[in-house]
């Protein structure tokens, strides 16, 4: 008995949750200003930290998280409370980086457009491989491909599963398994050949 009134509790407070962030996203898509604040401040350090994970320097990362927050008042009507707003925002925001880091690759090429990774822990496919890694995992990632690098990140950062990366980057998610396979071995490669450049240093010295 008690565990089918917790059960019961627990059901109706997330009904609850649903249909306040239901409402508080239709007054946003109404332009409730009080209601835009209040997503703001409730959405802008996770926002931020979406960007930080896609793109490389701080005032990247605050431009792309603006950009993020624009492009989740102008989607608030389409919100239908299928997720909560935090997962549904995280999509919108890794899209609008995503874009941003393109738009930014085509035009200034590969090294301004990085994983910004110095801030965050480190994969588990990284400690795998060594507990005594040189360097931040930013600098293996800027090394590999910025599709291999966009799945890392969502991938082992910011937790999206393999369907939930295809649907987010319009692919199949055999394209982002192998994306994945890709990329990890792109990123061990880069540790083991440091790995080994610092031990016969240490040889020869």
């Amino acid at each position: 008995m008690h565990s089918d009134s917790t059960n019961s509790g627990a059901i109706e407070l997330g009904q609850h949750r649903r249909l306040a962030d239901l409402r508080l996203m239709q007054n946003v898509a109404a332009g409730d200003r009080d209601a835009k604040r209040s997503l703001a401040d409730r959405l802008v350090h996770r926002t931020f930290r979406v960007a930080a994970a896609i793109l490389r320097h701080p005032a990247d990362a605050e431009d792309g998280a603006q950009q993020a927050l624009v492009a989740i008042f102008e989607a608030a009507a389409g919100f239908r409370a299928e997720s909560g707003v935090e997962r549904w925002a995280d999509r919108i925001a890794a899209r609008t980086c995503i874009e941003l880091a393109r738009r930014r690759r085509r035009r200034w090429g590969h090294q301004s457009d990085s994983v910004a990774m110095e801030s965050l822990a480190a994969p588990a496919y990284v400690n795998a491989v060594s507990d005594s890694i040189r360097g931040d995992v930013g600098e293996y990632l800027d090394r590999v491909s910025l599709a291999q690098r966009e799945v890392l990140v969502l991938k082992y950062v910011l937790g999206y599963s393999i369907d939930e990366i295809a649907t987010l980057l319009d692919t199949s998610p055999n394209t982002i398994k192998d994306r994945l396979l890709r990329g990890r071995q792109e990123v061990r490669r880069h540790i083991l050949r440091e790995q080994r450049g610092g031990f016969l240093r240490g040889v020869r010295s």
